[in-house]
């Protein structure tokens, strides 16, 4: 990788201070503390931004290729719930989970809207569990929120206990550790934070996005028994890669 081979002066302004903060939220820290403040506007401006409609679109387009008509889905971390226009097929049942429970309101209204029922569950960041019986839902989707998660190896386990035999785990990440995506937080992301806050955003970094893409696709070829990922931009050399998207099968 070539972050391995980085100056750490450049290294710790593409991927956080490492070897200072580490990745362990210390949850009565001044930054932390503020950054959940921000934390909605911030992303709010990061999905309406020019760049992030455009990784929107890849990102969520993945969805074209699965049938949820009269499906059980799951997804962690819905957020705003950008990506229903994406759809093929309307879900009989959606479960709901999040550790903010804004978005879980705001995910369910837009469920509501669209007639489908479902159930939100509140999840605690330090204990990663998913309330719902053993092999009982037919998909688990997950955008940009497997680089969040502090217990990944738990994370996995749990979704892979709740899908059906056959199941599916539809998931989007960015390519978190490699030069893209480390440049366009730098380039966007930083001057967004530097302008409207007081962050130290080297320090955040770290204990926002604690895994790498390439740590999150080891645990998910090592748990299921099918792992297809697509990248892009489609270069074979993973450094150029921006954001990663996979259909992992129980």
């Amino acid at each position: 990788m070539i972050r391995n081979y980085l100056p750490y002066f450049i290294y710790k302004r593409l991927f956080g201070d490492r070897k200072r903060f580490g990745t362990k939220i210390l949850k009565n820290d001044k930054d932390w503390i503020n950054w959940l403040k921000t934390i909605e506007k911030m992303y709010s401006f990061r999905d309406t931004s020019l760049s992030g409609s455009f990784v929107a679109r890849f990102s969520y387009n993945i969805l074209n290729k699965i049938d949820l008509k009269n499906k059980i889905v799951f997804e962690i971390g819905p957020g705003n719930f950008p990506h229903h226009i994406y759809w093929n097929g309307k879900p009989k049942k959606y479960f709901l989970a999040d550790i903010n429970k804004i978005f879980l309101n705001v995910s369910s209204a837009a469920l509501k809207r669209l007639k489908i029922k479902s159930k939100k569950i509140l999840i605690n960041k330090n204990r990663f569990k998913l309330k719902v019986k053993s092999n009982s839902v037919d998909h688990v989707i997950s955008f940009f929120n497997l680089e969040h998660v502090y217990n990944l190896n738990d994370c996995i386990k749990e979704i892979k206990r709740v899908l059906k035999k056959n199941g599916l785990f539809i998931f989007t990440i960015p390519n978190e550790g490699c030069l893209p995506w480390g440049l366009g937080r730098y380039l966007i992301t930083r001057r967004w934070i530097f302008k409207n806050t007081n962050l130290n955003y080297d320090k955040i970094i770290c204990w926002e996005h604690p895994n790498f893409s390439s740590t999150i696709i080891r645990i998910l070829n090592k748990e299921f028994k099918s792992v297809k990922i697509f990248n892009f931009p489609p270069f074979i050399f993973n450094d150029l890669v921006l954001i990663k998207k996979g259909i992992c099968k129980k």
